[in-house]
């Protein structure tokens, strides 16, 4: 395989793993989510990070950095690592259209707040923004309820 098809080939398997992590965090919440938004017309949405971890083709989720993992898949294992450059140039473009992707179909979901933030960690490099994404109506919907609770 080409380096070219083998970043392709982690990027789909990294956005698997992520379609996964948003079905899980459905299900599980899908009771919770009217309780938590209803506690207060403050809580306009509930995740707003998602961390991903790829290590020797481990792919590890996280909603919050620190902790366990929410989701753990097993990838393809690349023999030779990714340079910053690839991780930056090629992978990163396609998590985050993807991710971006994915957080349009929770646009209106009360399941993912006004902001949303994903990051990535490759190997033992460094932590690396894919996305910091606004979700514009929801943020205006939210300043409208501080102002009227002001």
């Amino acid at each position: 395989m080409t380096q070219h098809t083998l970043i392709n080939t982690v990027a789909e398997e990294i956005l698997a793993a992520v379609d996964e992590w948003f079905q899980q965090i459905e299900q599980k919440k899908e009771k919770d989510v009217n309780e938590i938004i209803g506690r207060t017309s403050l809580q306009i949405g509930i995740h707003d990070l998602l961390h991903i971890e790829y290590k020797d083709g481990i792919i590890k989720l996280y909603s919050w950095i620190k902790g366990s993992p929410d989701y753990q898949h097993k990838g393809t294992r690349l023999e030779n690592p990714l340079t910053h450059q690839e991780i930056e140039n090629a992978l990163m473009p396609l998590l985050e259209k993807g991710i971006r992707q994915k957080l349009q179909t929770y646009e209106d979901s009360a399941l993912v707040n006004y902001r949303f933030q994903a990051s990535i960690k490759v190997g033992g490099s460094e932590t690396l923004p894919i996305l910091n994404d606004v979700n514009h109506r929801k943020r205006e919907l939210l300043l409208q309820r501080v102002q009227a609770y002001i």
